[in-house]
């Protein structure tokens, strides 16, 4: 009973994987197109990755053992649960990025606004960090302090490169920066495909929603289900079989 238990996670596991890497690529692909990227962070550390897979697969050659399966087996699940655990996503880090999903073509537009009616970028981002609050108004300050120390804006731009959600928004921003295009522009044309990345997500979520409502749901009408179906199926037997 128990080998079939490990054995069925191990499958679900590997189907989890293999169903989600294309759809990842699939939002990888659309997140080009459609919007700055919402990076997967991983929810735990490399070392401990490796240890639950490894005692992932020290726990199914236990189960299988001596039979030969349990050397088959044993490396892929660990393997699996190891790639599993890359792809969880802190809650935090989630909300932080919805977060900054929901505000960032708000901010983008009026960002642009303010470069559009003649404001200098530091003043720009000043008024527009002001009116944003959270982990996007961070982000900015970033690019403030850098403009502050004396940094010109593609070196401000820079302090954003790598970063997972402006990253391609400050690489474009530096180009502008560097061949003297409007900056006004770029953020426009980021606004409109951040726009279209909030409207992904608020879709994604509501797809989320109804298949999470199922279970609830289930549970809510099983009690009248029995009660109604079953309870009297059950009496009228047992009524039956009385002398």
């Amino acid at each position: 009973m128990v080998a079939t238990v490990v054995a069925a996670l191990g499958t679900a596991v590997v189907v989890a994987l293999l169903v989600g890497g294309p759809t990842q690529a699939r939002t990888r692909l659309a997140g080009e197109s459609a919007g700055p990227v919402r990076p997967s962070v991983p929810a735990l550390s490399w070392r401990v990755r490796v240890l639950a897979g490894g005692g992932a697969g020290v726990v199914t050659a236990i189960v299988f053992w001596p039979s030969a399966i349990a050397l088959i087996l044993s490396l892929p699940v660990g393997i699996c649960v190891l790639l599993a655990l890359g792809r969880l996503q802190p809650a935090a880090v989630r909300r932080e990025q919805e977060l900054m999903t929901v505000e960032l073509p708000g901010t983008l537009e009026l960002l642009a606004g303010c470069l559009g009616s003649g404001m200098p970028l530091p003043s720009a981002l000043k008024e527009v960090a002001g009116l944003t609050s959270g982990p996007l108004a961070a982000r900015l300050t970033r690019v403030i302090v850098a403009l502050e120390l004396g940094a010109d804006d593609a070196g401000a731009w820079n302090s954003l490169r790598e970063d997972p959600v402006l990253g391609r928004l400050a690489r474009d921003a530096v180009r502008s920066s560097e061949s003297g295009a409007p900056l006004a522009d770029v953020l426009l044309g980021h606004a409109v495909r951040a726009r279209v990345g909030r409207h992904q997500m608020m879709r994604a979520h509501a797809r989320t929603a109804g298949v999470r409502s199922v279970l609830p749901v289930t549970l809510c009408f099983l009690p009248a289900f029995l009660l109604i179906g079953v309870v009297p199926i059950v009496a009228g037997a047992i009524t039956a079989l009385l002398p």
